[in-house]
């Protein structure tokens, strides 16, 4: 990660993201999972907010990473990117929703 210049997160939440599911003695859980940057999304979006999730259904723990833009990139032009669903075209009133 150093030679990457990339920087640990740190977390939130319970400490560890991965258990073997084992019950007592044999349960083995740590910290797998973590959430990196580059000095320059640091400076970009900081300050960074990492949640350790609780697992469900799985040994992982998902991560929910908080953003926060700086106010010099709220000029900036956002782009909606529009997905077209194939299930749409069923709906009667696809075509003339379409066509205004």
């Amino acid at each position: 990660m150093e030679d990457c210049g990339l920087t640990d997160l740190g977390f939130q939440g319970h400490p560890f993201t991965w258990s073997n599911g084992r019950k007592g003695k044999d349960n083995i859980q740590c910290r797998l999972d973590r959430a990196i940057a580059s000095h320059s999304f640091l400076n970009r979006f900081s300050p960074i907010r990492v949640i350790h999730l609780p697992r469900y259904g799985s040994d992982h723990a998902a991560l929910r990473i908080d953003l926060e833009a700086d106010s010099g990139n709220l000029s900036r032009k956002r782009y909606h990117l529009f997905r077209f669903e194939e299930a749409w075209s069923r709906d009667s009133k696809c075509e003339e929703t379409v066509k205004d």
